[in-house]
């Protein structure tokens, strides 16, 4: 199941507290934790790098909470399977699946 207060974007700007993210939303970096610093330098990174970014947020404070950098590759294959479309990606090992099971898959997945 997805996390509601999750969100992949861009992150355009990053300010003192504050980073103004690419779906028109912005976000705050709690002072009160002490990797803040770190996550605004990463921040600061991605936005010139221009990549997108996996952001958990406090729905209550607009707080980053959690982030993780996407892996950006490119999908070299799609086959049908029984449990929806096996995926498979550059440089993975790993199987990858999206399985016709979930909400969001009809999109994808005749």
């Amino acid at each position: 199941m997805p996390n509601p207060n999750a969100v992949v974007p861009s992150v355009l700007r990053v300010e003192r507290d504050s980073i103004e993210l690419g779906n028109q939303r912005r976000v705050r970096l709690d002072p009160e934790r002490p990797d803040t610093r770190g996550l605004a330098s990463i921040l600061e990174g991605l936005s010139k790098l221009r990549q997108p970014v996996y952001l958990e947020i406090d729905p209550s404070t607009s707080a980053v909470t959690r982030l993780f950098i996407p892996y950006v590759t490119h999908v070299t294959d799609v086959q049908p399977s029984e449990e929806g479309l096996d995926v498979e990606l550059d440089n993975s090992h790993a199987r990858h699946v999206l399985r016709r099971d979930l909400a969001d898959s009809a999109e994808c997945v005749a």
